[in-house]
Parts: structure tokens; sequence; C-alpha cells
């Protein structure tokens, strides 16, 4: 649990407060600019927040939630923080939490300058501030010197950090913007908002729940800079009366073409259409609703003749359309439009003008303005329009480590349990859902149910999953590349080319199919009796073979000395 901190305040603090007594720093304002009135008369637990922490809280209650609502609290601190002493920091920070989440509202800091304006303004002291209807209004920028925390509300959604600095030149004080700032914290959850300037590097750094968001220079991320520029326009120098700053002009040479009809319309009847056979040309497209009568409060003598609403007139739906038809328009080829010389480049022309530049008589140049810094207490400016704001451990400190683990120890702790609370009722309120879907039955539901189930393994084992997937995916492509090949049952080298040159009734075409044979049996069978079933079986068809081969060439030597011999006995015949 978060640790109570009420006497535990760090020595390196310049203020804090953790609201954890009957009694706290901070004062209401009684100026009429701020009209909130909800404010604890002491600080008290908040629903969510760690068991027996205490938070400050404004506005808690209903009675006025329709009203936007504005506090201001100021605390003095107990002397005043000078930043020119030394290489310190100044870190600023405090816990946030709007209950309804931050939608309208804002609740940022200001850090009060001990000497504002002397002269001007009435010095800020505690007294000053909580007189009723006559305090100080601490609204007016003059009382700041840096100014931080969030601010939401239509298109504003930003974390400010502003700076304001006295000019050595001038005397007068002016205020620099974050140029970038980053969005607030969202959620219900308490929100740590913590600010380091470091004097000493003009460095800055924007934190939120302890992530760095911004991070810089303040000579070059605040605007307008802090340090005014060396050179100015001279706002006495004037454009020249006979100054031509146009670049182009129309060309005087240029002349209407006689073909250029500019009164030729953009679009023309299309001649070639034709009116659909089957248009209703007596079917009105809307018709009086038949399912309609005359109201019976209907009196037509004051509300006057009653007539049906129009609707759709059901006959037009299948037919192309009803009513007179129109022949459509197609674009004109013949459309130019109005006619416009070109332009040409100006001959006159002499640049853009620009005024000329001058010494800027208000130039200074502040190599470390955070250091002109002197400030002597805190006070929080807090807009609500939509739930109660509560604030905790708020700290002032020039010491960034001892501020860190001051983080580590309170708000950590509570963030993280305030996460997993949400995460709990999160999956508690997915899991009913789930129920549900499964005690209504049916295919998908039962399938939704188990797939919700998967995701919410998933998601609370999230190591474990992972591992377990790797490992799948490691198995499965271990598998893949150690399954065994098939044999090659491919015609050796050499025989294919044998099989070629003496065609397929060679001797070769013989030998090739038998040792073809002879390979595939070897590659395939790994039992003896198989291959030697085989081989015989090549054998008888290989002798077949060859008697049939030798009957046919036999066959082929008689046939040849039959006819020889017929020859001859013609010739002798003729003879």
């Amino acid at each position: 649990a978060k640790p109570l901190l009420a006497d535990a305040t760090p020595e390196s603090f310049v203020f804090f407060e953790g609201f954890q007594g009957e009694t706290h720093a901070f004062v209401r304002t009684g100026h009429s600019a701020y009209g909130g009135k909800n404010v604890s008369a002491a600080p008290h637990s908040v629903a969510g927040g760690p068991e027996g922490d205490k938070m400050l809280t404004l506005f808690e209650g209903a009675a006025e939630a329709q009203h936007p609502l504005k506090y201001g609290m100021v605390a003095m601190f107990d002397k005043a923080l000078d930043l020119s002493e030394g290489d310190e920091p100044l870190v600023l920070q405090y816990e946030h939490r709007p209950q309804n989440g931050m939608v309208c509202d804002g609740g940022y800091a200001k850090v009060l300058l001990a000497d504002p304006d002397a002269g001007n303004i009435p010095m800020v002291t505690s007294a000053s501030v909580s007189q009723a209807n006559s305090g100080v209004d601490i609204s007016k920028p003059e009382y700041y010197g840096v100014m931080f925390g969030p601010d939401k509300c239509g298109m504003t959604n930003k974390v400010h950090f502003i700076m304001r600095h006295k000019s050595p030149k001038t005397g007068k004080w002016s205020e620099h913007h974050l140029k970038s700032p980053p969005p607030v914290a969202e959620g219900t959850n308490t929100a740590l908002y913590t600010l380091v300037l470091r004097p000493a590097d003009n460095t800055f750094e924007v934190r939120v729940n302890g992530e760095v968001k911004r991070q810089g220079s303040i000579l070059e991320e605040l605007e307008p800079p802090i340090n005014p520029p060396k050179e100015i326009d001279d706002p006495t120098d004037s454009k020249p009366a006979d100054w031509v700053d146009d670049a182009k002009i129309k060309d005087p040479e240029a002349s209407k073409p006689d073909d250029w009809d500019e009164d030729a319309p953009p679009t023309i009847p299309d001649e070639e259409a034709v009116k659909p056979a089957a248009w209703l040309d007596d079917e009105e497209p809307m018709v009086p609703d038949p399912t309609q009568t005359v109201p019976e409060e209907w009196d037509e003598e004051e509300d006057g003749e009653w007539q049906a609403p129009f609707v759709p007139n059901p006959k037009c739906e299948a037919a192309p359309g009803c009513g007179k038809w129109i022949r459509p328009t197609k674009k004109n080829p013949a459309y130019k439009g109005k006619w416009v010389a070109p332009l040409i480049d100006n001959p006159a022309y002499k640049g853009e003008w620009k005024p000329r530049r001058i010494e800027n008589p208000a130039y200074f140049l502040d190599e470390h303005p955070a250091r002109k810094l002197v400030l002597s207490g805190l006070m929080f400016e807090v807009m609500i329009n939509t739930g109660g704001i509560a604030f905790d451990n708020v700290l002032v400190s020039q010491d960034e480590a001892s501020s860190s683990a001051f983080t580590a120890a309170t708000w950590a702790i509570e963030n993280a349990d305030q996460t997993a609370a949400a995460k709990e009722e999160r999956l508690r309120i997915a899991r009913e859902a789930r129920l549900k879907l499964l005690e209504e039955g049916g295919l998908w539901n039962t399938a939704q149910y188990y797939f919700g189930e998967l995701s919410e393994f998933v998601e609370s084992h999230l190591v474990l999953s992972v591992v377990v997937a790797s490992l799948v995916i490691v198995a499965s492509t271990v598998y893949c590349f150690t399954l065994p090949t098939e044999p090659d049952l491919a015609m050796p080298e050499g025989e294919y080319d044998e099989y070629e040159e003496d065609g397929p009734t060679g001797t070769a075409h013989v030998g090739g199919r038998a040792a073809g044979r002879q390979v595939q049996a070897a590659g395939v069978g790994d039992s003896d009796a198989d291959d030697d079933e085989e081989e015989e079986e090549a054998a008888v068809e290989d002798e077949a073979e060859a008697e049939d081969e030798a009957e046919d060439e036999a066959e082929g030597t008689g046939v040849r000395a039959r006819a020889g011999a017929r020859k001859d006995e013609a010739e002798e015949t003729a003879e």
C-alpha cells in the first residue's frame, strides 16, 4: 500500500504537501474570480485510492454539477527559492485525479514570483489570499513565473509549460509557451505531472506518468523566443508608390480567337437520348398515402382541408420513371467559357517588397533566463465542469534523485494497483458478457465464448503464450526440414543418349530399360525377395524381345531372297 507521508517530507524538498493531516498548507482565495465552494475542509480518502490515503478534493457532489466552477488554492514556501543560487534544477510535481476523467477541466499549477512587478500589484501572502471578497486576484499573469499542468476543453488538450521572463532592457515581463505541448493523461486513474527545469544548461523535461513527453532547451522550444532577434523590420519604412510586385501580367498583345464563342452553354440537350418504352407518363412520382385517414381531432373550419402525406408511387418502383419525361443533357463540345488573356512575365517586376532591417532596440541576450526567477509559493488554478478533481503529494524540489525515489515509493505503487484493478474490472465485465453468450447457446455464441477465453488467457499469460508459440514454430520448422526425400527415378546419365541414337528398337533401348529397372529396384526396395522377382521378370521380357527381333530379321531375309528369284525369272522370260 502507498505509505502515508505526513511527517516524512524529504529534506531536499523546498515544499511538500501530502494532505494526510487534518489541515494542509493550501488556502482558498476569497477573490470573486473564484466561485468554487465545495472544497473539503480536511483531506479525506477517495474511492479507488490506497487504503488510508487522503487527497484534497475540489467539488465533490452533484448539486452544482451543471455549473463550471473555478478554484484558486495558494500555499507559500517557508522561504523564497532563488534559482540564481547554484546549479540545482527546479522540480515541480503533483498527482492529479479527475473523478470523471478530463472532459472540459483544468488543474494547472503556477509557481508564484517573490517580487512580481513591485509597486504595481499587491504581494501574495496567505492572509491576503484568503480575505473574503477582497483577496488578491491571483489569476493575473503578473503573479507567476512558471505555469505547468493539464488543461482540456474543446479543441484544447495540452499540458501547459509557460515561463515568464523579465526583459533586462525594458523591464517588462513576457510569457513564453511550449511550442508543442503534450496531451493530458486520459482516464480516471491518478495521473502524475512532473516538470524539471535546469537553469544551468537551460534544459527542461515535461513528464506525464513518469514518461518524458517533451524535452529540449527553453531558448529553442518556447515561443516567442525568450531572447528577441537582433534585427527587426523598420516600422517607419513603407513600400514606394511605384514599386511593382506583380510577377505576372496579362499579355497585352493577346486577343480572343474569332471562333471563340463565350455564349455557348456548358451543357446541351442530348438529342440521341430516347424515352424508355415503359416510361409511365400519366403517373406522378409522389402520390397521397392511401393508408392515412383524417385524424379525429381535425377541424376543417379551423385547420383547413386535410391532405394525406405524400409517399413514393408504388407503380413507379418497377418502371424506369414516372411523370413528364425530360431529355437529359450532356457536355457541350463547343463550350469554352469566358476568354481570358494568358499571363506573361511582368517586365517591370521588382520582386517582393520587404521593409529594411534595423537593429532591435529591445534586443538582449540572456544566456540563463531561468536563473532570474525568485519564487515564493505555489498556486493551483482549477476549472471544473464534469466532476471533482483531487490533488495529492504536491512537491517542489531541487533534487531530481530524491524526487524520483519519492515517486517510486508513492505514485508508482498506487498506479500499479489502479491499473491492475481497472484491468480486473474490464476482464470481469467481458467475462460476464461471454457467459451470457454461452447461456444463449448457438454455434456462433459458443465460438465467441471460447475465443474470448483464449484471448483472456493470452493477455494474462503473455510471456508463456509467446514461449509456447515460439516452440511450436521452431518444432514445425525442424520437422519440415527433416522429412525423407523421394528417390531419384530418372534414367541414368548416358542411357538416354544411347536411346536417342539407336532408336526405340535398338539394343541400347533394351539394355537401357533393363538398366533402368535395375536402378529403380535398387533405389526403391530394401527387400531381396522383391528384387530377385523383378530381375527374373525383366530377364524373361528381354529374352522374348530378342527372339521376336530374330524372327523378324529371318523373315525379312527370306522375303528378300524370294523377291530376287522372281526378278531373275522375269528377266529370262523377257529374253
